[in-house]
Protein backbone atom coordinates (compact mmCIF):
# COMPACT_ATOMS: atom_id res chain seq x y z
CA UNK A 1 0.00 0.00 0.00
CA UNK A 2 1.14 3.52 -0.73
CA UNK A 3 0.90 5.97 2.14
CA UNK A 4 2.03 9.11 0.32
CA UNK A 5 5.11 11.25 0.84
CA UNK A 6 6.51 11.22 4.40
CA UNK A 7 3.72 8.99 5.61
CA UNK A 8 4.23 5.63 7.18
CA UNK A 9 2.27 2.70 8.47
CA UNK A 10 1.62 4.48 11.79
CA UNK A 11 -0.06 7.42 10.03
CA UNK A 12 -2.26 5.07 8.01
CA UNK A 13 -3.26 3.17 11.15
CA UNK A 14 -4.02 6.41 12.98
CA UNK A 15 -6.07 7.71 10.04
CA UNK A 16 -8.07 4.48 10.03
CA UNK A 17 -8.71 4.80 13.78
CA UNK A 18 -6.65 1.71 14.55
CA UNK A 19 -4.35 3.38 17.09
CA UNK A 20 -5.62 4.42 20.50
CA UNK A 21 -3.48 7.53 21.06
CA UNK A 22 -4.60 7.87 24.68
CA UNK A 23 -3.66 4.25 25.29
CA UNK A 24 -0.19 4.81 23.84
CA UNK A 25 0.33 7.90 26.00
CA UNK A 26 -0.72 5.87 29.05
CA UNK A 27 1.80 3.13 28.16
CA UNK A 28 4.52 5.75 27.62
CA UNK A 29 3.82 7.26 31.04
CA UNK A 30 3.67 3.84 32.72
CA UNK A 31 6.99 2.79 31.18
CA UNK A 32 8.60 6.12 32.07
CA UNK A 33 7.40 5.72 35.65
CA UNK A 34 8.57 2.09 35.84
CA UNK A 35 12.04 3.01 34.65
CA UNK A 36 12.47 6.16 36.73
CA UNK A 37 11.11 5.18 40.15
CA UNK A 38 13.21 2.10 40.75
CA UNK A 39 16.89 1.33 40.69
CA UNK A 40 17.45 -0.90 38.81
CA UNK A 41 14.51 0.01 36.57
CA UNK A 42 11.61 -2.40 36.24
CA UNK A 43 11.51 -4.57 33.14
CA UNK A 44 8.43 -4.13 30.95
CA UNK A 45 7.54 -6.50 28.11
CA UNK A 46 5.30 -5.79 25.12
CA UNK A 47 3.25 -8.76 23.93
CA UNK A 48 2.40 -7.40 20.50
CA UNK A 49 1.09 -9.25 17.46
CA UNK A 50 0.89 -6.23 15.15
CA UNK A 51 4.60 -5.54 14.75
CA UNK A 52 4.04 -1.90 15.63
CA UNK A 53 7.33 0.00 15.39
CA UNK A 54 8.60 2.03 18.32
CA UNK A 55 7.32 -0.10 21.17
CA UNK A 56 10.81 -0.44 22.62
CA UNK A 57 12.06 3.00 21.64
CA UNK A 58 12.42 5.52 24.48
CA UNK A 59 9.46 7.88 24.98
CA UNK A 60 11.70 10.92 24.40
CA UNK A 61 12.28 9.55 20.88
CA UNK A 62 8.55 9.05 20.30
CA UNK A 63 8.48 5.41 21.36
CA UNK A 64 6.43 3.65 23.98
CA UNK A 65 9.38 2.68 26.19
CA UNK A 66 9.02 -1.06 26.74
CA UNK A 67 12.21 -2.88 27.74
CA UNK A 68 11.54 -5.89 25.50
CA UNK A 69 9.17 -7.02 22.78
CA UNK A 70 8.18 -10.67 22.78
CA UNK A 71 9.29 -12.42 19.60
CA UNK A 72 5.85 -13.88 18.94
CA UNK A 73 6.67 -15.64 15.66
CA UNK A 74 9.38 -17.95 16.96
CA UNK A 75 7.26 -20.55 18.84
CA UNK A 76 4.94 -21.27 15.88
CA UNK A 77 7.97 -21.48 13.58
CA UNK A 78 9.62 -24.10 15.80
CA UNK A 79 6.36 -26.04 16.08
CA UNK A 80 5.85 -26.13 12.30
CA UNK A 81 9.43 -27.26 11.68
CA UNK A 82 9.67 -29.89 14.41
CA UNK A 83 6.31 -31.56 13.88
CA UNK A 84 7.31 -32.47 10.33
CA UNK A 85 8.72 -35.78 9.20
CA UNK A 86 10.85 -37.34 11.94
CA UNK A 87 14.03 -37.66 9.87
CA UNK A 88 13.68 -34.63 7.62
CA UNK A 89 16.60 -32.18 7.58
CA UNK A 90 16.12 -28.90 9.39
CA UNK A 91 15.71 -25.80 7.18
CA UNK A 92 18.71 -23.93 8.59
CA UNK A 93 18.23 -20.90 6.32
CA UNK A 94 14.61 -20.48 7.44
CA UNK A 95 15.63 -20.91 11.08
CA UNK A 96 18.44 -18.37 10.95
CA UNK A 97 16.32 -15.88 9.02
CA UNK A 98 13.40 -16.11 11.45
CA UNK A 99 15.60 -15.99 14.55
CA UNK A 100 17.61 -12.99 13.35
CA UNK A 101 14.65 -11.06 11.91
CA UNK A 102 14.37 -8.07 14.23
CA UNK A 103 14.66 -4.32 14.23
CA UNK A 104 18.16 -3.47 15.45
CA UNK A 105 16.88 -0.86 17.90
CA UNK A 106 14.48 -3.25 19.64
CA UNK A 107 15.38 -5.71 22.35
CA UNK A 108 13.54 -9.00 21.89
CA UNK A 109 12.49 -11.58 24.43
CA UNK A 110 12.64 -14.97 22.72
CA UNK A 111 11.22 -18.35 23.61
CA UNK A 112 10.59 -21.71 21.98
CA UNK A 113 7.14 -22.51 23.34
CA UNK A 114 4.60 -20.54 25.27
CA UNK A 115 1.50 -20.60 27.41
CA UNK A 116 -0.68 -19.63 24.42
CA UNK A 117 0.02 -23.02 22.85
CA UNK A 118 -0.92 -24.84 26.06
CA UNK A 119 -4.12 -22.79 26.41
CA UNK A 120 -5.45 -23.89 23.03
CA UNK A 121 -4.85 -27.55 23.82
CA UNK A 122 -1.63 -28.17 21.92
CA UNK A 123 1.01 -30.54 23.22
CA UNK A 124 4.31 -29.44 24.69
CA UNK A 125 7.01 -29.39 22.01
CA UNK A 126 8.96 -32.31 23.47
CA UNK A 127 5.82 -34.45 23.71
CA UNK A 128 4.96 -33.52 20.12
CA UNK A 129 8.30 -34.96 18.97
CA UNK A 130 8.51 -37.97 21.31
CA UNK A 131 4.88 -38.97 21.66
CA UNK A 132 3.98 -41.97 23.76
CA UNK A 133 7.64 -43.02 24.00
CA UNK A 134 7.86 -40.38 26.72
CA UNK A 135 6.08 -42.82 29.04
CA UNK A 136 8.23 -45.87 28.31
CA UNK A 137 11.65 -44.82 26.95
CA UNK A 138 12.81 -41.77 28.92
CA UNK A 139 15.31 -43.65 31.10
CA UNK A 140 18.89 -44.02 29.93
CA UNK A 141 18.73 -47.77 29.27
CA UNK A 142 15.48 -47.65 27.28
CA UNK A 143 16.50 -44.69 25.12
CA UNK A 144 19.75 -46.46 24.20
CA UNK A 145 18.18 -49.87 23.45
CA UNK A 146 18.27 -49.42 19.66
CA UNK A 147 14.50 -49.46 19.23
CA UNK A 148 12.57 -46.98 17.11
CA UNK A 149 11.05 -45.46 20.24
CA UNK A 150 14.51 -45.08 21.79
CA UNK A 151 15.73 -43.32 18.64
CA UNK A 152 12.68 -41.04 18.70
CA UNK A 153 13.43 -40.09 22.32
CA UNK A 154 17.11 -39.39 21.59
CA UNK A 155 16.29 -37.28 18.53
CA UNK A 156 13.47 -35.45 20.31
CA UNK A 157 15.65 -34.52 23.28
CA UNK A 158 18.48 -33.43 20.98
CA UNK A 159 16.14 -31.22 18.92
CA UNK A 160 14.55 -29.87 22.10
CA UNK A 161 17.98 -28.80 23.40
CA UNK A 162 19.04 -27.45 20.01
CA UNK A 163 15.87 -25.39 19.58
CA UNK A 164 16.53 -23.68 22.90
CA UNK A 165 20.23 -23.15 22.19
CA UNK A 166 19.61 -21.61 18.75
CA UNK A 167 16.77 -19.44 20.03
CA UNK A 168 18.86 -18.21 22.94
CA UNK A 169 21.94 -17.59 20.77
CA UNK A 170 20.32 -16.00 17.70
CA UNK A 171 16.85 -14.96 18.77
CA UNK A 172 17.29 -11.85 20.80
CA UNK A 173 18.46 -10.16 23.93
CA UNK A 174 16.69 -12.30 26.52
CA UNK A 175 15.30 -15.82 26.76
CA UNK A 176 12.05 -16.83 28.43
CA UNK A 177 11.41 -20.36 29.64
CA UNK A 178 7.87 -21.46 30.41
CA UNK A 179 7.93 -23.92 33.28
CA UNK A 180 5.47 -26.71 32.71
CA UNK A 181 5.61 -26.80 28.92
Amino acid sequence: AYFGPRRGVEDARADAGLIDADGLVYLQLANTLASSLYDPPLVTIAEDHSGMPGLCAPPHDGGVGFTYRQAMGIPPMWRSILKGAPCSPLPIGRLASALCDARPEERRLCYVECHDQALVGEQALLFLMIGDAMYTHMDKASSADGSAKGARVRRGIALHKMSRLLTCALGGNAYLNFIGN
